[in-house]
């Protein structure tokens, strides 16, 4: 606890640009992501002229971990490891679609998307195991808001993303949440559509989360 309450006394002198000639610098914490406390997905957006006709999904990654490293003297040196499995990926979970006023789905209509999802010409899960993110640089934006720059890993190709976080230490937890859009087509997969483009899925996507992660020494 008293290293944590260090760590934070010194974030919020790092942000306020103050630098104390005394003070001794904080050990580097390495924080640990809680999947079974955490959110992570990505929302895909109908489009088209038919999109009456077209639903909004919400893909939900249920088995990712990661690590999130902190040096709170040099808050620009935090390093963030995000790694999702694509085998436990849902598509359409009911619960989130209520959660997000969504009307809700048929098994079938969950299973015919599930299986889209992960075909060849989409995410192609059978070949690509992983999605990954790792921060190249981390800067603060404000009291407990920091933007974040890193590279995300999709089918194998990364780009360049940037976003702002929010996030806080709460005991030995820290807790961040984020949102960051993505062209899908940037990633070398054009979205599902039908009828000739009358129905599709937007070529924009977003990721939200919702992360705890524990202390690395609990």
């Amino acid at each position: 606890m008293e290293t944590l309450v260090r760590c934070l006394a010194m974030m919020a002198l790092v942000a306020a640009g103050a630098h104390p000639a005394a003070a001794q610098p904080p050990e580097v914490q390495t924080f640990r992501l809680q999947p079974q406390r955490s959110k992570l997905i990505v929302r895909l957006f109908k489009g088209g002229a038919a999109a009456r006709y077209a639903h909004d999904h919400i893909i939900a990654a249920r088995a990712f971990g990661g690590t999130i490293q902190v040096d709170p003297a040099r808050p620009e040196t935090t390093r963030i490891h995000i790694t999702a499995f694509t085998d436990g990926l849902e598509a359409d979970p009911p619960g989130l679609r209520r959660a997000y006023a969504l009307p809700p789905l048929s098994d079938k209509e969950r299973r015919d998307i599930g299986q889209s999802m992960r075909s060849d010409g989409q995410l192609a899960t059978a070949k690509y195991r992983t999605i990954t993110f790792a921060s190249t640089h981390v800067s603060v934006a404000g009291p407990g808001r920091f933007d974040v720059q890193g590279l995300l890993t999709l089918r194998g190709v990364s780009r360049s993303v940037r976003f702002t976080v929010q996030a806080q230490v709460t005991g030995h937890d820290l807790k961040g949440s984020g949102r960051l859009s993505f062209r899908q087509s940037d990633f070398g997969y054009h979205p599902y559509r039908a009828m000739l483009g009358l129905v599709r899925v937007r070529d924009e996507a977003a990721m939200e989360m919702e992360l705890v992660a524990t202390s690395a020494g609990r």
